[in-house]
């Protein structure tokens, strides 16, 4: 892995999975569950969605997330381009990005091509690759293909879903500790129970339009209330614990000292009364 490039204050946050081209593993859940966060943090930031066929990402945040529709053979790169710029102008403190399956090595012979990295540092901006936790060989391998090209040039976010699918192979395993050795932070994110998932689609159904995390849990009642807002609750707890690595370093050193006033892990994350606006 490459040396860590020397960026004392990161101005701007691009978030992705560019790691792993493998399909339903929640990456799209686990960004739902990220932005939703920063909602509440009163954080500004913007999405850009590569996922055209499921669009689930932009249909929850219209205005704010922009659909990219891959088209031709060059449409993943002049999309991820798209994505980058983004990343680099000054204009967006954070940028989320959603993909879609299979498209990892493609982004990241774009991240190469393109000299992403240097381009960044100079911007003052930093990549953190979301990295899911699984069971699988094809993923694992992605992962490590794609640490080859990343090194040590973005920070890495493992994302478990213990309840979703199991991670054996990858505790305790030579790329977890590689991982860690260099700086990966992992957070566990609980798992919905599938009634509470079927009371969001009916609410959906019943709006006429997808639904955030948030905007879901103003539709729901008893249990499936309670599950939604427990998960919330304890996802906006571990995003809390790495704020560093998802935030500006600004934005990230003031949620720490509001925290300090208002303990996340004791409030539902609706009652959480973090402010990070300007």
């Amino acid at each position: 892995m490459h040396a860590t490039p020397d960026i004392s204050e990161v101005k701007t946050r691009l978030i992705a999975p560019f790691g792993q081209a493998k399909g339903r593993i929640r990456k799209t859940t686990s960004i739902l569950t990220l932005t939703a966060f920063f909602d509440e943090c009163g954080e500004t930031w913007t999405g850009r969605d590569l996922d055209a066929v499921n669009r689930s990402f932009s249909l929850r945040y219209p205005g704010v997330v922009k659909l990219l529709p891959v088209v031709g053979q060059h449409g993943i790169t002049n999309q991820v381009v798209k994505i980058l710029k983004a990343s680099t102008s000054g204009a967006h403190s954070t940028v989320v990005a959603d993909t879609g399956s299979g498209m990892a090595p493609m982004i990241l012979e774009t991240l190469e091509r393109l000299q992403f990295f240097r381009i960044a540092k100079e911007a003052g901006a930093r990549l953190t690759v979301l990295v899911y936790a699984i069971d699988d060989r094809d993923a694992i391998r992605e992962l490590t293909d794609a640490m080859q090209v990343i090194g040590n040039e973005a920070d890495y976010l493992v994302v478990r879903s213990p309840g979703f699918y199991p991670c054996s192979w990858y505790d305790g395993s030579p790329l977890q500790k590689t991982l860690l050795s260099n700086g990966a932070k992992e957070i566990t994110l609980p798992t919905l129970m599938p009634s509470t998932i079927e009371a969001i689609l009916r609410a959906e159904m019943a709006c006429g339009q997808a639904l955030t995390f948030p905007n879901a849990l103003n539709h729901l009642k008893g249990f499936e209330w309670a599950d939604l807002d427990f998960y919330l609750k304890n996802s906006a707890a571990e995003f809390h614990r790495v704020a560093e690595i998802i935030l500006p370093t600004a934005r990230a050193a003031k949620l720490k000292a509001l925290a300090a006033e208002t303990p996340v892990a004791k409030k539902s994350l609706g009652s959480l009364d973090y402010n990070l606006g300007e």
